[in-house]
């Protein structure tokens, strides 16, 4: 078998193929057509018996309501709309005076009580005996802690925090208190 001979038998299983699937996809087309008439000769039949049940059930509405009163037709005429009216206005008058009432009894005011003084213990950190002429120092290590801890995380270097809390705290280790926040604000 010759190549021209291959090339002329592939081309006719190429045209069978193409014609067989054109007419696989009218058929298709054809089913899909009829479907959709059925499916619309359905509906229709089905909106036309629904609007002949409304039909009866507003005739036999409208023959309850007609029964007892005649249909008589009311001819429209012309409306009449009334002239709007100036709004009232009160003629002007003396301003009335108003009765004079008696001045209202002063109030007795309610006995002031002092505000309650903290025990002497509580609000004043403890005092350490320190050098005359210099302030105090507290020897509170939470607060020294918080302080410190402040002062690590705006950036203060270990000796400014351990000067600082060496003038103003009494503690027995500055050093340590300072070398734990940095390590924690390092974090």
């Amino acid at each position: 078998m010759g190549a021209e001979e291959i090339v002329h038998d592939v081309a006719e299983r190429v045209r069978a193929i193409v014609s067989e699937a054109e007419e696989r996809a009218a058929r298709i087309v054809r089913d899909a057509e009829e479907d959709a008439g059925r499916i619309r000769d359905r509906a229709e039949t089905e909106a036309k018996q629904r609007l002949d049940e409304v039909r009866r059930a507003l005739d036999e509405l409208q023959g309850k309501l007609g029964a007892g009163a005649e249909q008589a037709e009311v001819e429209p005429g012309p409306v009449t709309v009334p002239e709007p009216e100036p709004p009232d206005i009160p003629e002007p008058g003396p301003e009335p005076v108003p009765e004079p009432t008696p001045e209202p009894a002063p109030q007795p005011e309610p006995p002031r009580i002092p505000e309650p003084e903290p025990p002497p213990d509580e609000g004043t950190p403890p005092q350490v005996a320190e050098a005359p002429g210099s302030p105090p120092k507290a020897d509170d290590a939470v607060a020294a802690r918080l302080v410190a801890m402040n002062m690590a995380l705006d950036g203060a270097s270990r000796e400014a925090i351990e000067a600082h809390l060496a003038e103003q705290y009494s503690l027995d280790d500055a050093g340590t208190i300072a070398d734990d926040v940095l390590a924690l604000a390092a974090k």
